[in-house]
């Protein structure tokens, strides 16, 4: 078979894993972060709320990535934060502590890594799930989501709980995610995009820095 090596050339190659070439990706991350739907103005955060805040981390056991970029920054960020990581092997008496986490706080933020292959009706998330998002929280304010996978699990959320798609689960969307919740004190400005009909289950709003 043919070399196809001998066509590129060195300084092609020269570009990837480049200054240019990060900043490059971290940008499209950051603008691909998009905010489905968040009827209550929870995002961005309000990085001087010393609220009690409940981080749930929801995703396959096997991905042991998964999170590590967001929570180290949530972390370094959040006053009063408590994280807990809920998988597949998860037993009954782990939900009941994790809802009662959520009726104690103020805030609650999911962080889902959930594959598109979930599908997009009520059962894309486990009922555990489900039920835990339902749960009122302290402060009467409902729970934000935030999608390191799939785009499709609207349907799987409570009518009031706000949904953010990051696009990916690795460092890069991670970081974008971190940087639209407002933790690191940027600027954001809001767009609204909708599709022809205007279906309020597709309507999202775009976040980009300024």
């Amino acid at each position: 078979g043919r070399d196809w090596s001998s066509d590129v050339c060195s300084s092609d190659l020269d570009v990837v894993g480049s200054g240019a070439h990060v900043a490059f990706a971290d940008s499209a991350a950051t603008r691909s972060i998009t905010l489905v739907r968040d009827g209550a103005g929870q995002i961005p955060w309000d990085a001087t709320s010393v609220d009690r805040t409940v981080h749930i981390v929801y995703g396959p056991s096997s991905r042991l990535w998964a999170n590590r970029t967001f929570s180290a920054g949530l972390g370094s960020r959040v006053l009063d934060l408590e994280e807990m990581r809920l998988d597949e092997r998860t037993d009954s008496s782990q939900w009941e502590m994790a809802a009662a986490a959520v009726r104690d706080a103020d805030r609650v933020l999911l962080s889902a890594y959930v594959h598109p292959s979930a599908g997009s009706g009520a059962d894309a998330l486990p009922e555990p799930l489900r039920d835990l998002l339902a749960e009122p929280t302290a402060s009467g304010r409902p729970p934000a989501v935030i999608s390191f996978g799939s785009p499709y699990i609207l349907a799987a959320l409570p009518a009031e709980t706000a949904l953010m798609l990051a696009w990916g689960d690795r460092a890069l969307p991670q970081d974008a995610a971190l940087a639209a919740m407002g933790e690191r004190g940027q600027n954001l400005t809001f767009t609204v995009d909708s599709d022809e009909a205007g279906d309020p289950a597709v309507t999202a709003r775009r976040i980009r820095g300024t």
